[in-house]
């Protein structure tokens, strides 16, 4: 069964900006001047955030998701770049060396993974450990228990099947007509689709009833279920917890929680968030026997005022969406920011925007592109003619 061809874009730059952009990157990275340039930047801890490695030619592949997954070749080229710049450490030492108990006399990183995909152990782990990286893995319990995909997986299926068979798809009480979404823009259709389901105009429980309701619909009219070959699905499968249990034995793997059910705090009340701190925190205990510490908001979403549930259920550390480096003077153990690697773009690229050195490049040029406006000739017209003043 192979699922419909999808054309998936990520970037809206064009490809003459990308590459110019690029070759300048690899100019600075071989000139050395990179390297000067983060010698003297103040010493920090840049976190990683990954979720699924795959490649997009795997000989299990029946489908590919709209979400982006990183190949393992891209995850090697990445990490070979990082490991000539940064010390790789695990999330524990990361927060040792933040907090002033070891101290931060290097540039590190710290990778971690969201959701608990199997192929995290399975594709990532190996390419990983050619760089001495360890690990942080981020899971959800139910995800382990049940066996059963994440919704966003299987709406994302239960669409890419289902388009050539319906003509409109009711969110609420707005209609999709189909027509809008040709088949190589069936991604803007999902991000529609969730973007309904999850605004501020449906409370948590309605956006979950109606999102079943869709992907059954969906499920019904395809005749197919992404939970059909969900056992065997090298994209979406989630590790069970023999799984996890194997993967926390290992001396470079951390096990953390991505709450209970991948619940988003920002959208649930403060005795539920409380609940999905603890319960999840209890149950990855019982199942790896090693305490649970560390924890990821799923989506990003933050309840308000983070630091007393988490502080309350024994979390040392909680990671973000939002993107930046850690430095130890702004440094919030329970917001922690993350950069991810670009599927689409190398290697040079990806450390630039990881170390910040494309955004120190692009405030450069900014300047000078002011200096030269605010310092250029004045010009006149005159007839035909341009006269220059001063």
């Amino acid at each position: 069964m192979c699922a419909p061809q999808v054309g998936i874009h990520d970037s809206t730059t064009s490809d003459r900006q990308v590459q110019v952009k690029d070759l300048i990157l690899k100019a600075l990275f071989y000139s050395g001047f990179f390297k000067f340039w983060l010698g003297f930047r103040p010493k920090s801890v840049t976190f990683i955030m990954l979720h699924g490695v795959m490649d997009a030619d795997d000989k299990n592949a029946q489908w590919q998701p709209f979400r982006s997954y990183l190949p393992r070749k891209k995850l090697d080229s990445s990490l070979r770049a990082l490991s000539h710049y940064y010390t790789f450490i695990s999330i524990d030492e990361a927060i040792d060396r933040l907090e002033g108990r070891l101290p931060l006399d290097k540039h590190y990183c710290v990778i971690t993974f969201d959701d608990g995909q199997s192929n995290n152990v399975t594709h990532a782990m190996p390419v990983l450990r050619r760089y001495n990286a360890p690990a942080v893995l981020y899971v959800v319990p139910k995800q382990a228990e049940i066996q059963e995909p994440f919704w966003f997986d299987r709406l994302d299926f239960a669409i890419q099947y289902a388009f050539p068979l319906i003509k409109e798809l009711r969110v609420f009480d707005k209609t999709l007509s189909m027509q809008e979404f040709e088949q190589n823009s069936l991604k803007d259709l999902f991000l529609r689709v969730k973007a309904e389901l999850f605004s501020s105009n449906h409370a948590h429980e309605q956006s979950l009833l109606e999102l079943d309701r869709i992907i059954n619909e969906l499920e019904r009219v395809s005749g197919k279920s992404l939970l059909d070959i969900y056992a065997n699905d090298p994209w979406s499968k989630v590790m069970d917890w023999e799984e996890i249990k194997l993967a926390s034995q290992a001396d470079d793997i951390t096990i953390g929680s991505h709450t209970q059910d991948h619940s988003l705090l920002g959208l649930i009340d403060d005795d539920e968030v409380l609940n999905q701190l603890v319960k999840s925190k209890q149950e990855i205990e019982r199942n790896i026997q090693k305490p649970c510490l560390h924890f990821c908001y799923p989506n990003g979403s933050i309840p308000h005022n983070p630091e007393k549930p988490l502080k309350d259920s024994g979390y040392l550390s909680a990671v973000t969406t939002k993107t930046g480096i850690t430095y130890r003077e702004k440094y919030n153990r329970y917001l922690i920011n993350r950069y991810h690697i670009a599927v689409h773009r190398d290697e040079f690229f990806n450390l630039a925007l990881i170390s910040g050195f494309a955004s120190y490049v692009s405030q450069f040029t900014r300047k000078i592109k002011f200096w030269k406006k605010t310092t250029h000739p004045f010009k006149e017209k005159k007839g035909n003619r341009e006269i220059l003043t001063r």
